[in-house]
């Protein structure tokens, strides 16, 4: 974490965490992405002694990061786990914030950093990432001209979220728009596949949406099942009624040569500059909008 005062950070706290026990158990894959092992973190404190000190380092102060559905979600249930009463706390989402400010592709971290001219000398490591959460809230608050992040907020109609002991609430948008779906033809393509209601204020209600890459949380086929479950339509191809694109782990036998992207991306990307309203995001994004926190 690093603490930010008066647009400038004054303080940083960094510490591993040894897992609690039935938590204590490493996917070798999440491991391949922050480089975290079993054995760098053998003789870390655990969450519960932690987080005493990781309250008093936030004090009053708003939480800020990107894609914070993620992050809030991990704190939520790690208190949870431990027995520890949520405290009260306020946070805002630099993603949700992006896409109000922003004209991007894509709304992930690199993209984002690159359009304010963020610098990063990593990532994937809490301290790098933190810093870069920092600089991104403070560069759209230079580019919105807004004096603080509730004054952005109120600007762009965005919620902050909330965590309380017995409920919270995500940072979202106030006035979410319609798709370019109707309701009707949703319910009816629901109703034909034998498909439940879904939450018409859900984030992915009603948009049209493409996979492409390798999931890892799932297959295409749950995917797909998944968004239809939200009450969106997935589509096998990019085309100008798409509204979003999920990207995951590309093959590289499916990859344009010369490109590190796929076919998929590339079209997605010709559209969005032609000035359709289409949106790239990475895996862990999605399965946040999937989940409306």
């Amino acid at each position: 974490m690093v603490k930010v005062v008066d647009g400038s950070i004054v303080d940083r706290f960094e510490s591993y965490i040894r897992p609690e026990p039935g938590y204590d158990y490493f996917d070798f894959m999440n491991s391949l992405i922050h480089g975290i092992t079993a054995a760098d973190v053998e003789n870390a404190p655990r969450f519960s002694t932690l987080w005493p000190q990781m309250q008093a380092f936030i004090g009053e102060l708003p939480l800020v990061a990107h894609n914070a559905a993620f992050d809030m979600r991990v704190i939520r249930d790690t208190l949870d786990a431990c027995g520890i009463v949520r405290p009260d706390l306020t946070y805002f989402c630099t993603l949700v914030l992006s896409r109000r400010v922003l004209n991007l592709v894509s709304y992930s971290l690199p993209f984002v950093v690159q359009e304010l001219d963020v610098t990063i000398s990593g990532h994937h490591r809490a301290l790098v990432d933190a810093e870069s959460g920092a600089g991104v809230a403070l560069a759209l608050l230079q580019r919105s001209g807004a004096a603080s992040l509730i004054d952005l907020a109120e600007s762009v109609k965005v919620r902050p979220g909330m965590i309380r002991a017995d409920n919270w609430s995500g940072c979202k948008v106030e006035d979410s728009q319609s798709s370019k779906l109707g309701k009707a033809r949703i319910e009816a393509i629901r109703d034909s596949l034998g498909v439940i209601a879904a939450d018409p204020d859900g984030q992915l209600f009603g948009k049209s949406i493409v996979f492409t890459g390798t999931l890892s949380s799932m297959t295409r086929a749950e995917a797909a099942a998944s968004v239809l479950q939200a009450g969106g339509l997935p589509q096998n191809t990019v085309n100008k009624k798409t509204e979003l694109l999920v990207f995951g782990q590309q093959d590289a036998q499916h990859l344009r040569p010369g490109t590190d992207y796929s076919s998929k991306f590339i079209r997605a990307e010709m559209l969005r500059a032609s000035g359709q309203a289409i949106e790239i995001v990475d895996e862990r994004v999605f399965m946040t909008m999937l989940t409306n926190d």
